[in-house]
């Protein structure tokens, strides 16, 4: 492969993240203008969503609805995109992305606060990115709120456990300090 080959396919690299960062904001940027309608434009015809409801939602009239629902309960909503990683290999690609929402509540104006990432599985669909699959995975919120089961709080993928880290450092302190 040649220089100006290997440029090129950096090139291209660097615009398929882009147009993938690109969906992300859209995304909330519809969310956020309460227009689930909008929202969805971001997914394949055919994706699945998994968005802390206890479901997952087929399809994008589906999702569409579901999203639609989600957003009543909240007067406001605000999202930011804090870190974003992407993975691409030729048509298929893997994104990352973190999340910080501010939601306040339609019935009691209070607010809440949620931590979250969205794992994305895409594809290039007549030249376009779209996602195909779609895992609102919650870090923690606050306050927790009690129509969020516990156990769709996923957490960080392959975080430690705190007891092996204590363990690990008083190990590394004792090799040190004999």
């Amino acid at each position: 492969m040649t220089d100006k080959e290997n440029l090129s396919d950096s090139v291209q690299m660097l615009l398929d993240e882009r147009e993938i960062w690109r969906l992300m904001v859209e995304y909330f940027d519809a969310v956020d203008a309460l227009d689930p309608r909008r929202a969805v434009q971001i997914f394949s015809t055919n994706v699945t969503g998994d968005f802390m409801t206890g479901r997952v939602y087929q399809g994008r009239e589906s999702i569409e609805r579901a999203l639609g629902k989600i957003l009543l309960q909240y007067e406001q909503t605000s999202h930011h995109i804090t870190n974003h990683r992407v993975e691409i290999s030729g048509d298929q690609a893997t994104a990352c992305t973190w999340i910080y929402a501010f939601h306040r509540m339609v019935d009691t104006d209070d607010v809440w606060h949620l931590w979250a990432r969205h794992v994305d599985e895409l594809e290039r669909v007549d030249g376009r990115w779209r996602v195909s699959k779609r895992v609102l995975a919650a870090i923690d919120s606050e306050p927790r709120w009690d129509a969020i089961k516990a156990d769709w709080y996923y957490g960080h993928p392959g975080r430690r456990d705190r007891v092996a880290l204590e363990a690990q450092l008083a190990n590394d302190s004792e090799r040190r300090n004999p």
